[in-house]
């Protein structure tokens, strides 16, 4: 499997890299599948790649919006199952491209996106095209076991 993983510091334009990244059309003979992170100003909203179908996945201090409280966010457990049910379409395709908008200190906690990752880098096949916040690059690298695969791992710093 190729990683590539973008990377900055908070608020350095990384899902906006992504996004142009995705626009080139780098992956045209390949299927894309998986989602992007916008601030919605109360929190967050995942956009599908492809079509850009979106739903809330956490607003910060409003218990009314989910369920499951990670620090000052409560996340919409339905929209994360809904998040694993975009990514795991690749699972069907030859050549998937998954793509995972700011991965962090919750995945590595075991929460969010976590699951789906680890069966994503199990199955193995196509790419993985994952935004992590700097302060959190190497954590992630060591959590699933990418420092094994280092010569297939690409990181762009924005």
């Amino acid at each position: 499997m190729n990683i590539v993983i973008i990377t900055g510091e908070r608020a350095a334009g990384k899902t906006t890299f992504l996004r142009h990244y995705l626009r080139q059309g780098s992956f045209a003979s390949t299927s894309v599948v998986g989602f992007y992170a916008v601030n919605s100003g109360r929190g967050y909203k995942i956009v599908h790649v492809k079509d850009s179908r979106f739903a809330q996945l956490c607003v910060r201090d409003d218990a009314a919006a989910g369920t499951l409280k990670i620090n000052d966010f409560y996340f919409d457990e339905k929209v994360i199952m809904l998040g694993e049910q975009w990514l795991r379409e690749g699972f069907q395709m030859d050549d998937p491209v998954f793509i995972v908008d700011e991965v962090g200190r919750f995945e590595l906690d075991g929460r969010v996106w976590n699951n789906v990752l680890v069966d994503i880098l199990h199955h193995g096949k196509g790419s993985l095209v994952l935004v992590v916040r700097k302060k959190f690059l190497n954590e992630v690298i060591k959590h699933y076991g990418m420092d094994n695969v280092r010569h297939q791992l690409k990181i762009l710093e924005v």
